[in-house]
């Protein structure tokens, strides 16, 4: 949740929220984003990377979901990520 004044939304709160979800400055821009893994029973069953990347003046987002594989964690899903994004920008 973004605290919000006057009806407006802070830039400084924006930029807060930027800084938490910075992951790097990689060679196509910079990424942001946050990842997470599902478990059931004691075993992965699902992994996510939801980004951000800015790259130049445009801004660019992409999900990566991962299910019921044998690596589905939100690492898997941010190294896919990462490699998608290298292909498009390369």
């Amino acid at each position: 949740m973004l605290p919000i004044e006057n009806g407006m939304v802070k830039e400084e709160n924006i930029q807060a929220i930027k800084n938490s979800l910075f992951v790097s400055d990689i060679s196509i821009g910079r990424l942001y984003g946050k990842t997470g893994t599902g478990v059931v029973d004691g075993q992965n069953s699902n992994g996510w990377f939801i980004v951000l990347i800015e790259h130049g003046e445009r801004v660019y987002y992409l999900a990566t979901n991962l299910q019921n594989a044998d690596n589905a964690t939100g690492s898997t899903a941010t190294e896919i990520a990462i490699e998608i994004l290298n292909s498009i920008f390369s």
